[in-house]
């Protein structure tokens, strides 16, 4: 059954939390749905960060240079700037990334107004039906 999720995200580094990141809301099956933490590697972040960035995204970019893998926090206020925590992390400095990302979902009832808009039809058309919506015209 489709259900309605907002998705969000808190990212740690070191086992400080770094920042939390709005992944948006999403229309899926209540089956695939479930929190979960993410654990980074140097040897999986790429992997990682493809999977996850379309629904939930981390809180930092990721860039490739000529010397590695490079991490960049999202606008850090001026007083985290100067943290340790909150400097770049590169590759080629850094030999064990340490970084866990916790996924959560939550569930939430949109506004008839919001399913129609949703940008896939035939996802909201099915999301209508199962809530036996489809047919509010008739009894009007």
């Amino acid at each position: 059954m489709l259900k309605f999720y907002y998705c969000y995200s808190e990212t740690f580094y070191n086992g400080e939390l770094i920042g939390t990141s709005d992944g948006g809301t999403m229309l899926v099956d209540d089956k695939t749905v479930h929190n979960h933490e993410v654990v980074l590697t140097w040897d999986n972040i790429e992997e990682k960060y493809q999977e996850y960035n379309g629904s939930c995204t981390f809180y930092f970019n990721l860039s490739e240079t000529k010397k590695g893998l490079q991490i960049d926090w999202f606008a850090p206020t001026l007083k985290n700037f100067f943290r340790k925590n909150y400097r770049t992390i590169k590759q080629w400095k850094t030999p064990e990334l340490n970084i866990t990302t916790k996924i959560y979902y939550r569930e939430f009832k949109p506004s008839l107004q919001a399913v129609l808009d949703w940008y896939d039809s035939e996802q909201a058309s099915q999301y209508l039906k199962e809530n036996n919506l489809m047919n509010f015209t008739k009894n009007a």
